[in-house]
Formats: structure tokens, C-alpha cells, sequence
């Protein structure tokens, strides 16, 4: 039986009568995990994450869009991004890190979330050098680390790839008398 997404909120609704668990569940399936970014003039893109424990990688080259996320970026949010998705922002246009030993490129850094469901307000990526690597910058969000040549300015307004990398879930083989569970 083929059911309309309208169909299908309608009867999560009316559950949600009876369950507050089944209400929470509802409006996480209406937000889609994303990353904001925003340029030097406040206008924003969204760039959609992929999705939790598929192992996709989704990347953006930023001279390519068509959009504001094109020119400038200086800052970026986090809405729902899934636990253990790894962010890997440079200045080169492919997400190469190898590309910060070549000149005309200056940076990379790499992000890790860690909480099922991370959300974490705006940042200016020229900030998230002030950390050390494999600390906690924000609650849920950890720099796994960096590379840079020169200083933080380097990073102010120069993002040209941003590669998302979803985990995957690994289900051990076990005896037919245990369940198996999903482990990162």
C-alpha cells in the first residue's frame, strides 16, 4: 500500500495523542539534517548532510554552487547533523588536504560530531583554529584536527569544499540466541 507523506503525518499526529515519543520522532523526520553556511554578507545555503550510519560522503565544491554559497563564506551551523559524521572543510575545491602542501592553497580542517543529533549555532570558521585538535569545541561538535600556513586569517572568507562523511554501523556477526546491535 502506497502512502502520501500527507497521509503519513496525518496518522503520526493523531498518534502523537498518545505518545510523546511518537510526536518527537514525527518532527525529526521533518528535519533533515543540514549544514548552514553563511558569506561575508549574512546570506545563507544549505547543503544537505547525509544521512546517519549510510557511510555516504556528500561534497561541495563552493565555486560550483549556484547560490550564496558561492563567494565568501565566513561561518557555518549545524542543524541535527548524525553523531560520528565527519566535516572536512579546505580551501582547494575537491577536499583535498594533500593540497595545503601546494601553492595557492593554505588549509584544511577536519570536524567530528558527537551527539545523535548535533546542532550547534554559527561559528566563523577562522575560529575553530583557536582549539587544539581532538578537542570539544562546542557541546557535540570536536575538532579532529588542522593544518594551516600562515594565520587564522587564511580561513576568513576563503572556504572553497566542505565533504561530509557519514559513519557507518557495523553489525557483528552473532549466535541466532542474541540480538544484534548496532555499534560505531
Amino acid at each position: 500500500m502506497n502512502m502520501s507523506r500527507t497521509a503519513a503525518r496525518a496518522i503520526i499526529t493523531i498518534a502523537c495523542i498518545a505518545s510523546q515519543t511518537l510526536c518527537f520522532a514525527a518532527k525529526k523526520m521533518e528535519e533533515p539534517a543540514y549544514v548552514l553556511l553563511s558569506n561575508v554578507n549574512n546570506n545563507s545555503c544549505r547543503l544537505a548532510a547525509p544521512a546517519e550510519g549510510s557511510g555516504k560522503v556528500k561534497t561541495y565544491n563552493l565555486a560550483l554552487a549556484s547560490n550564496h554559497c558561492r563567494y565568501a563564506i565566513r561561518s557555518m551551523e549545524l542543524y541535527a547533523i548524525p553523531s560520528s559524521t565527519r566535516i572536512l572543510i579546505t580551501e582547494n575545491l575537491d577536499c583535498n588536504k594533500q593540497a595545503v602542501d601546494m601553492p595557492g592553497f593554505r588549509y584544511w580542517l577536519e570536524l567530528k560530531t558527537a551527539h545523535k543529533a548535533t546542532s550547534v549555532s554559527s561559528i566563523e570558521i577562522q575560529a575553530l583554529i583557536k582549539y587544539e585538535p581532538l578537542q570539544m569545541i562546542r557541546p557535540g561538535l570536536q575538532l579532529i584536527d588542522y593544518k594551516h600556513i600562515g594565520n587564522g586569517d587564511v580561513l576568513r572568507d576563503t572556504m572553497g569544499c566542505i565533504r561530509l562523511t557519514a559513519s557507518t554501523y557495523y553489525v557483528p556477526t552473532t549466535p541466532a540466541s542474541q540480538p544484534a546491535t548496532p555499534s560505531r
